[in-house]
């Protein structure tokens, strides 16, 4: 945001006087409103601008020969005379029409604070219809400020999915004869495969396993391989290429890795650049997390570098200014902002891009000289172990080793850049572009910084490494977003954390970089059936055997003399379970290593790193609805986004809904977040972040199981046995105190 000195005509009494002159300069220039004169004494006042609302003030002002903040007043005299009109004011209680009642409570709780200019964060817990009040906020900002768009954002094309189905649900019931409000909807860059990418790929990689993937390029890459991008393309009949179909159609492959990376530009980019195109004249714009991530960062560095390049890009944007930002499932923003300011590079995808050059003619021996430099670098990073220590000696022997190699290739890569240079080669422009990111980022990764961190990942399967750069706070972008808006309303089934005194936001408040003096909290709507189900613990003499493995002490026999037991619970569960078993693990290695303790038991589904979450939730409901009670080992992100409520039963048969009964928790999530800046947390402020993280994810999980009300039969297994412990541990009060709620409890023998 850039400060401006305004001298503006009198302003009529509104809450946000800022807000207020940034809405009417919008709609000033929206008009083509004529500058009249301003007032002999006019008010003086500093409002904070975006770049791009700012770079069009200063092009005025340099035209007309006076300062910005003139052209302010001058265009509010030529909107209305020297008085502008106040914003016409919606009906708060005729929207709330047509709601259910905790929906209303919902709705009524968060309008005063939006209409206030705060930032808010409400908790409401499943089954309350957050998607359905967030269209109904949507369409109330939108009639007291016609013209100014309302972004709506979610974390991802599922969640997106369902905020368009409500959306159109609702629009369906309005009056026929009001002009429909238009909408767009804009994925991030992550959301695309980069085709070049992929296809140069396919073609130097040998045998028949991607000949689905060739098939599917080369037909221009129709969505509808899974149930939610067939739903999109019903949203956006002109969508495709998405990530999320070529991880169905070729799980083996690191399909992230050939994302479009945040400056792939041109023919590759054309799907994404229509969408956003789109945004530009709609009224509510349906994005996902990550596009909102790169509009507050483009809009930032705009800002703080004060370049007119940059505010140009800036003043035709990613998103449009909007009057509010409305995020749906808000815990998960702050991990997805740090998962979009983060770089990665795929050594594999390199491999690929060096291929090419290899064969461009005068070339070919230098890029024979970095292929191998790269297969070097490659066996050692795979050399590495995942859970890198630089407390460990041998493990810091190792990254040493590695890190030298990643600079040789470095300078290699310049050796290659150079040439092209050098000899004025016609090479493809793909590769020059991927030739020069991959050497920003491994300058980025080797290079000291206070900044950001470094780590090696690994895919399963195949082992390819990929180095991911990181920052270790968002907190700078964040702080920007929330000063770009006049209002935002935070909102998820899961927000607050209990504490001695009640509930309290404060652990996602300061997560979230949320400024004290906008920050509103409205009470948690937590219906009493989300706690109804039986709380099934282990007896006291079970503890010792159910304390999971920590630290250098995980080892994989470890893991399985710990999950032996956890893996009876679970055929205990599934046995007596009234519908399937969902068995929720913090890691791909517990998962695996459960999966085949368990063996051959019918109906088991063991996620993968390699399996998508959307390929495993459609087998566990087609074998249910086959009359199987199937058990699935999940991880990742089925702890924070996976709804198993059988949609063919209505809410008023719910009691019938057998697809998921009982919820097995083996042990207290700790370490499940890897994002750069939660490590960043814990280390700078020590282990009670993460305890906190722990406890939070915790109530995420325990959500999974009650979905709506009038479930019967539910049971949840919590088989920690830290929490056995008396006194606890540190690190088990916070996970205890949100199991308080859960009143029904019986205890379990192993051999009963």
């Amino acid at each position: 945001m850039k400060n401006i000195t305004c001298y503006t005509p009198t302003l009529p009494e509104v809450a946000n006087r800022s807000a207020y002159v940034r809405a009417q300069i919008e709609k000033a220039l929206s008009a083509g409103a004529h500058l009249k004169p301003l007032p002999p004494a006019p008010l003086r006042l500093t409002v904070s601008m975006p770049p791009a609302l700012a770079f069009q003030l200063e092009a005025i002002a340099k035209a007309q020969g006076v300062a910005p903040g003139q052209v302010v007043g001058m265009l509010l005299a030529g909107l209305g005379g020297g008085s502008p009109t106040v914003p016409k004011r919606g009906d708060a209680e005729a929207d709330a029409a047509g709601l259910r009642r905790e929906q209303q409570q919902l709705f009524r709780a968060l309008v005063p604070h939006l209409e206030g200019g705060r930032i808010v964060l409400a908790e409401a817990g499943t089954g309350t219809g957050k998607s359905r009040v967030l269209a109904k906020t949507a369409r109330h900002l939108l009639t007291r400020r016609p013209g100014v768009p309302v972004i709506i954002t979610a974390p991802a094309i599922h969640n997106l999915v369902h905020l368009l189905q409500e959306w159109t649900e609702l629009a369906r019931g309005e009056d026929p004869s009001v002009r429909p409000l238009r909408t767009a909807t804009v994925l991030g860059r992550g959301q695309f495969i980069d085709r070049e990418a992929l296809g140069a790929f396919l073609r130097t990689t040998e045998g028949k396993e991607f000949l689905q993937v060739a098939h599917w390029l080369t037909e221009g890459c129709r969505p509808g391989l899974t149930a939610d991008t067939a739903r999109l393309a019903e949203h956006l009949p002109g969508v495709s290429g998405l990530v999320a179909d070529l991880k169905v159609l070729a799980p083996q492959l690191p399909a992230d890795r050939f994302a479009l990376a945040p400056d792939d530009q041109g023919e590759a980019a054309a799907p994404y650049m229509a969408l956003r195109d789109a945004a530009q004249d709609a009224s509510v714009i349906f994005c996902t997390h990550a596009m909102v991530a790169m509009h507050a960062i483009l809009q930032r560095r705009a800002s703080s570098r004060d370049d007119a390049d940059e505010a140009r890009e800036a003043q035709s944007g990613i998103l449009p200014a909007a009057q509010a930002y409305l995020v749906d499932e808000a815990h998960q923003l702050e991990d997805n902002i740090a998962s979009t300011a983060s770089r990665g590079l795929s050594f594999v995808a390199l491999k690929a891009v060096l291929g090419i050059a290899s064969q461009t003619r005068g070339l070919g021996d230098v890029a024979a000289e970095v292929l191998q430099t790269l297969a070097r670098t490659m066996d050692t990073l795979e050399q590495l172990p995942d859970d890198l220590d630089h407390s460990n000696k041998r493990h810091q022997a190792l990254w040493n080793k590695a890190a030298s190699r990643l600079s040789d290739l470095h300078d290699h890569l310049s050796s290659l850049d150079a040439a092209i240079d050098r000899l004025k080669l016609q090479v493809d422009p793909y590769v020059r572009r991927q030739v020069r990111r991959a050497g920003a980022i491994l300058r980025a990764g080797l290079a000291p910084s206070t900044m950001n961190t470094t780590r090696v990942s690994f895919s399963p399967i195949r082992r390819w490494p990929t180095l991911e750069v990181g920052p270790k706070s968002v907190r700078h972008i964040l702080e920007h977003l929330w000063s770009s808006v006049d209002t935002a309303a935070l909102v998820s089934g899961t927000l607050f954390l209990p504490t001695d005194a009640g509930y309290s936001a404060g652990y996602m408040a300061f997560k979230l970089a949320i400024p004290k003096d906008r920050l509103a909290e409205t009470p948690p709507i937590q219906p009493g059936w989300i706690t109804s189900p039986k709380l099934m613990l282990p007896a006291a003499g079970l503890g010792p055997n159910l304390v999971p493995p920590s630290g250098r002490d995980m080892t994989e026999a470890s893991m399985k003399l710990w999950l032996a037991p956890v893996a009876k619970v679970v055929q205990r569960a599934a046995q007596s379970a009234y519908g399937g078993t969902l068995v929720l693990m913090s890691g791909y290695d517990r998962a695996r290593v459960l999966g085949e303790v368990m063996g051959d038991w019918p109906g088991l589904i063991v996620q993968s790193s390699s399996t998508p979450l959307e390929q495993c939730r459609d087998s566990f409901i087609a074998l249910a609805r086959a009359g199987e009670r199937p058990v699935w080992i999940a991880t990742g992100s089925a702890w924070t986004g996976l709804d198993l409520r059988d949609t063919m039963i209505p809410d008023d048969r719910a009691h019938e809904d057998r697809l998921l009964s009982d919820l097995v928790l083996p042990n207290i999530p700790f370490g499940a977040l890897q994002t750069s800046t939660h490590r960043a947390r814990t280390v700078a402020f020590g282990a009670h972040f993460e305890f906190m993280q722990a406890a939070f994810l915790l109530r995420q999980g325990l959500g999974r199981l009650m979905r709506r009300p009038g479930l019967v039969r539910r049971r949840i297994w919590m088989l920690d046995g830290r929490l056995l412990v008396t006194p606890p541990a540190p690190s088990a009060r916070q996970s205890l105190r949100v199991l308080l709620p859960y009143k029904q409890r019986e205890t379990f023998q192993l051999g009963t």
